[in-house]
């Protein structure tokens, strides 16, 4: 919720010490859903690869494990603007 702040939100552009607060936020408030309610997508993919037929739970952990270091890295750069790693 809090990354539609960010979106949405009546912030202006002067405020993106605001705007990179409620981008980290939105992220750690997401890690239980990226870590616990997605291990399956993640064991179910790392499975079906292994077994060479990737299916929809290969491409859903191809995207988390894109998704977060790329966030990761805008947030330690400065930027708010994150990829809904968040919210994946």
């Amino acid at each position: 919720m809090a990354a539609l702040l960010i979106y949405f939100g009546p912030l202006t552009p002067m405020e993106t010490e605001a705007r990179w607060f409620l981008a980290t936020a939105s992220g750690v408030l997401s890690l239980p859903a990226i870590l616990y309610s997605g291990f399956h997508f993640y064991v179910a993919g790392w499975r079906t690869l292994r077994a060479g037929v990737p299916g929809m739970d290969a491409l859903i952990t191809m995207a988390v494990l894109a998704a977060v270091p790329v966030s990761l890295w805008q947030l330690a750069v400065g930027s708010d603007i994150v990829y809904s790693w968040w919210s994946c």
